[in-house]
Order: C-alpha cells, then structure tokens, then sequence
C-alpha cells in the first residue's frame, strides 16, 4: 500500500514537472531565452543595422552591452547622469569625457535606443544640447547619430575648440 502511494505522488510529481516545463519551454520560445537574446533585441532594428555596417571611429550607445553581445562592434557607455545606483549627479564630467574624444577624432558615433532601462544615462536631449548630432539612420527602436562638436563660437563651452574671446 505504501509503495502505490509513493508511485502515485512520483508519477503526480513528474507530471506537474513536465506541464511546468512546457509552460517555460512555450514562454522562452515567444520571448527569446533572456539577457539579450530576448525578443527585444532579436528583433531590434538597431541592432540588426549596426551588424551590417562598418564604423571608422569609437561607438557609444545608452545599451552597450547589448551591442558588445549581439554585433561585431564595441561600444562605450554614453555620458551618464549618475554613477550607477548612485544620487552624485556626474554630467559635466562626463560630458567633457565624450567632448575629448569628439576633439580628438573628429566625430564619434552614438547608437540610441528608445526604450532603456539604464535610468543613470543622461537622456538624449541633454547630449544633443552639448554636440552636434547628425542623423546617420533612424530606425523602428532606435538611431545612429554621427557626434560630431558645434563649430567654434557656437554651442555649449564645453565642446568649444575656441571659446569666444572677450572684446
């Protein structure tokens, strides 16, 4: 008698872990199996773009790591408002960060994506009020911008070349 109740609860413990493991196997098929080989980035036309063209400069992007994981480029985290987890408002530094490399090579890009979740990255006006950014593709999710500084005389002081000189 007791070993029909125990072939009875294995048999019930197998069945429920076979329904349970359907039920996953479904969910990962429709939603992709997590990180970012979600659905998400499976399908990001971003994503897609920036696997198929070639850069001559540094990336940076509000989702790098998803472009280190699913294209052939690197990418660098762009300017943040606050260190991760963190309330030390960090902007300038970091905008001027990003200004030394533009001033440096001359341009660099930015891979944006519209929907984030990294709430410390400083939002795309707030960069696009310290440089130039130049529409290099928009997409369904997302764009590349060529970051490029505002001519001498023009634009916030921080990426100035020249600063206007007092007369």
């Amino acid at each position: 008698m007791v070993r029909i109740g125990l072939e009875a609860a294995a048999l019930v413990w197998v069945v429920a872990a076979v329904i349970g493991a359907r039920g996953h196997v479904a969910y990962r098929a429709e939603h992709g199996a997590g990180g970012f080989r979600i659905t998400r980035w499976a399908r990001s036309q971003t994503v897609q773009y920036l696997t198929q063209c070639e850069l001559d400069c540094p990336l940076y992007s509000n989702e790098p790591y998803v472009i280190i994981a699913s294209t052939p480029h690197v990418a660098y985290l762009s300017p943040r408002r606050t260190p991760y987890n963190s309330s030390q408002v960090i902007a300038e530094e970091e905008l001027a960060r990003l200004g030394q490399e533009v001033a440096r090579r001359g341009h660099v890009y930015l891979a944006w994506f519209e929907q984030t979740e990294l709430g410390h990255i400083m939002a795309l006006p707030g960069v696009r009020e310290a440089f130039r950014l130049r529409a290099v593709r928009r997409l369904k999710d997302g764009a590349v911008y060529e970051v490029l500084p505002y001519p001498p005389g023009q634009g916030p002081a921080l990426t100035r070349a020249d600063p206007p000189r007092e007369r």
